[in-house]
């Protein structure tokens, strides 16, 4: 091994010296890279493990609290605000956001016939993590901007069970139809646990 590094370093030639160190630096910086990636992939699964978890803590306290009207409900059922003691001494998180001000932020009344969030992806770290929609029952998780929009929609629905296609959407008003039908209960809720 040493014989190695003497034939590369030990050289009275500067030029192929600087070559096989400016190749040495190139090697170690690729797996500088590669290892940062690797790490990164594993805390976003991990993350992402502990989200779903998370989810479906949630999902199952206002199911539980809409069957049993133990506190104010939605028209719809739903329990209007989610409380922390509720959850015993650990709050359901979103790791992946872990910076946000709130754990959960709650749909204000105009957002009522939403079923994701206006903003899905929290590039400033200020936004709550989680989404709840009590209008609809719905709980949603944001995610990070990852190195692609492709990469952070991908990782919305796979935590929120959803198809959608943009991260970066404004919503659109809702006709006399669609709130036509919210009101007859046609849109749905949140899926099964």
């Amino acid at each position: 091994m040493f014989e190695i590094a003497k034939s590369l370093f030990m050289t009275d030639q500067p030029m192929k010296l600087f070559v096989n160190l400016a190749a040495v630096v190139c090697a170690a910086s690729f797996g500088g890279y590669m290892g940062w990636q690797k790490y990164q992939k594993h805390m976003i699964a991990e993350g992402e493990r502990q989200c779903l978890q998370s989810l479906s803590r949630i999902r199952q306290e206002i199911k539980a609290r809409a069957a049993l009207a133990s506190s104010e409900l939605s028209p719809r059922g739903w329990p209007m605000t989610l409380r922390s003691e509720w959850f015993g001494e650990e709050n359901p998180t979103n790791p992946l956001l872990p910076f946000g001000k709130e754990w959960i932020e709650i749909a204000l009344p105009s957002e009522e016939m939403l079923t994701h969030p206006s903003l899905r992806c929290d590039m400033t770290g200020t936004l709550s993590g989680l989404w709840y929609n009590p209008y609809l029952g719905i709980v949603r998780a944001r995610v990070p901007l990852l190195q692609t929009e492709y990469d952070s929609v991908l990782l919305y629905n796979q935590l929120n069970g959803s198809d959608i296609t943009a991260l970066f959407v404004v919503p659109q008003p809702f006709d006399a139809e669609t709130k036509a039908r919210f009101n007859a209960g046609v849109i749905e809720s949140d899926a099964p646990d």
